[in-house]
């Protein structure tokens, strides 16, 4: 399952506001950068668009994306968990 999704952090580097689920772990990437809403409720969904939409955009989410979710940040973070595992079989 995958919650956060890359058209987000793609987006949200492109300098979009961002609508996403209040599920799953899209938190823990971009704060109180985006709009959160429950997937299950049209009500919740037009009400997070719609503050979206009027809303300006944060630009510290881009920074964010750039410094923590960048290629280079993932494969180091990849690699670690490789190496983790690699040792606990020792």
């Amino acid at each position: 399952m995958e919650t956060t999704g890359l058209s987000s952090l793609e987006a949200g580097l492109a300098g979009c506001n961002l609508v996403i689920t209040d599920k799953g772990d899209t938190r823990e990437y971009f704060g109180d950068m985006a709009f959160y809403c429950d997937p299950g409720s049209e009500a919740s969904i037009r009400e997070a668009v719609l503050k979206a939409y009027t809303a300006p955009v944060y630009n510290a989410l881009q920074d964010r994306i750039r410094s923590r979710f960048n290629w280079r940040k993932t494969a180091e973070a990849t690699m670690d968990a490789y190496l983790q595992i690699l040792s606990a079989r020792e």
